[in-house]
């Protein structure tokens, strides 16, 4: 087993743990957005949303 399944047994389902915030937080700001919106992505960060493969939160991320 490795590391993330022996902290984080629930990874085996879907892929992610319960301290993942990624899912929850594009879920929030699509929630907070219509389909006029604009939105600004400032590039914060090293761009690893683009090294995730899982499924829900590729989906979840395009804004």
């Amino acid at each position: 087993m490795s590391f993330m399944n022996n902290f984080y047994p629930e990874i085996r389902f879907g892929g992610f743990s319960e301290i993942d915030g990624t899912i929850p937080f594009y879920i929030r700001v699509n929630a907070l957005l219509d389909p006029l919106s604009v939105v600004l992505d400032i590039g914060c960060g090293r761009g690893a949303y683009g090294e995730d493969h899982i499924s829900i939160s590729e989906g979840s991320s395009n804004i």
